[in-house]
């Protein structure tokens, strides 16, 4: 199908899903583990107690992993260009913002089940099953067409959907 520059193909679009997962799953379970590590180690209370700027501190550790979001996408292009040969043309702008509001989303949401689970482990296993379903329901791996009528409108609800077809 060429809608752009570029004459895309079936493993295009699957490479614009795997790249909508990685940088979500990245976003979400990053936080999870830093922030639970962080947790389970009352290492916030200590910050908050000390003399370091809590924004500060939390604006770090969130660039930190916003940028191996960025690598691990451009690890993805890369493989697919040298792997499958395919050819990408980019709104770099567009491309960007589109990485950087995904990842911080999804951030928000891995931190927004650490606060619902009181134990990191609970969070994870949260996470994880939530994104299977979000995956599956995504229409990432298959078309959401081949999906039962009742389960078609599930898909407008869930952030992979979306992402995967901004990328």
């Amino acid at each position: 199908v060429k809608v752009g520059k570029v004459a895309s193909n079936q493993m295009s679009y699957l490479t614009a899903g795997v790249l909508a997962v990685s940088l979500l799953t990245s976003g979400m379970f990053s936080m999870i583990t830093l922030f639970g590590n962080y947790k389970r180690k009352a290492l916030l209370k200590r910050v908050i107690a000390s003399p370091v700027n809590t924004s500060i501190f939390i604006f770090g550790s969130t660039l930190t992993k916003l940028f191996m979001s960025f690598i691990s996408v451009f690890i993805v292009i890369l493989i697919g260009s040298l792997i499958f040969n395919l050819k990408y043309s980019f709104n770099w702008p567009l491309f960007l913002l589109s990485i950087v509001s995904s990842a911080l989303g999804m951030m928000a949401f891995g931190i927004l089940l650490l606060i619902l689970f009181k134990r990191p482990e609970a969070a994870q296993t949260a996470g994880s099953v939530l994104m299977t379903l979000m995956i599956f329901f995504s229409g990432v791996y298959f078309p959401v067409e081949f999906l039962p009528k009742s389960l078609r409108s599930l898909s407008i609800f869930l952030p992979v959907k979306y992402v995967a077809q901004v990328l």
